[in-house]
């Protein structure tokens, strides 16, 4: 994995951390509200390096110049951006789902984790 998609999944870390405090997190959907899921968290932080691309539509998540709006699957281009497969998101979702958010951020900290061992 590259220095640039370690950052990106400590900046992930972070933001996820920032929206449990607020009490802004989410399950089932990218986002709900002013709340996200783990994969919406990181499709925010995606939107927020790409505004000339990428952007919410209500509460699914529109990557130009694509037409559909995403609301459960995190786009392949967001997941490539932070080094991750369909596996890992499948993972994350599962954790978040499943148990909640503190268990969607152990396991977020677990592929940082392995990310800085394979570095």
């Amino acid at each position: 994995m590259r220095t640039e998609q370690l950052n990106r999944l400590k900046d992930w870390e972070t933001l996820w951390q920032e929206l449990i405090a607020a009490d802004h997190t989410a399950q089932g959907h990218l986002k709900s509200g002013d709340s996200f899921c783990i994969m919406g968290a990181a499709c925010e932080l995606y939107r927020r390096h790409h505004e000339e691309h990428a952007r919410w539509d209500g509460n699914g998540f529109k990557e130009m110049p694509h037409v559909f709006a995403h609301r459960s699957k995190t786009p392949d281009r967001v997941l490539a951006w932070f080094g991750l497969n369909d596996t890992t998101e499948n993972d994350l979702m599962n954790a978040n789902d499943g148990e909640g958010p503190y268990d969607a951020l152990a396991a977020l900290r677990n592929i940082i984790r392995q990310a800085k061992e394979n570095e």
